[in-house]
């Protein structure tokens, strides 16, 4: 809203609820009016200014971002292109490929992580067990293949995401896939442990 339509407003409230003969002159409206009106005309035309100059700094931040945006795109299009296509197809063609690796890899970031805090609450000598996290990994590349394979069964027997096909899915990942997943589990860190 501009300063000329504030006043706009201004002169039509004055017209509508001031006598006809008082706007013709502006001296026949009695004082306590003419201090309102000055009040509210003040009261509109900073509000006006204070609304245009956040319409401006808005459309500045806009432009900038559009800028430094449409800039980035134009430098880095080839690059995105080449990494959106090579993920496109490392979770499309090869997702078996990557559910495996990836359970490996969380597992062995797991047991990192692990590590880390047990040498902070106790002082250990020895930074990492690498032994350990080497199986933790070779656990997670075991895992990867059944799990896939049945979430994968899960998802085409029950199709849908209403209460009772995830409640299914739930109870036969109980059932199921955590038992199995568990004796992977203390069989691999049995086995060189």
């Amino acid at each position: 809203m501009s300063i000329v339509a504030v006043r706009s407003v201004v002169s039509r409230c004055i017209t509508k609820f001031l006598p006809k003969e008082s706007v013709l002159h502006i001296k026949l409206i009695p004082k306590t009016y003419r201090r309102k009106l000055k009040q509210i005309t003040v009261y509109l035309i900073t509000a006006a200014r204070s609304e245009i100059t956040s319409r401006q700094e808005t459309s500045r931040k806009e432009y900038k971002c559009r800028f430094f945006h449409n800039l980035s795109i134009k430098r880095c299009c080839n690059l995105h292109t080449n990494v959106n296509g090579t993920l496109n197809k490392t979770f499309g063609k090869y997702l078996l490929l990557t559910n495996t690796v990836s359970s490996g890899l969380l597992m062995a970031a797991g047991d990192l992580i692990q590590q880390e805090i047990d040498k902070r609450r106790t002082s250990a000598s020895k930074r990492f067990d690498w032994k350990r996290t080497g199986r933790m990994f070779v656990i997670g590349l075991a895992q990867g293949p059944p799990q896939h394979i049945f979430y994968k069964f899960l998802d085409r027997s029950f199709p849908g995401r209403d209460l009772k096909s995830i409640s299914r899915k739930i109870l036969l990942d109980q059932l199921i896939a955590s038992p199995v997943c568990i004796c992977i589990f203390f069989f691999g860190m049995g086995l060189t442990g």
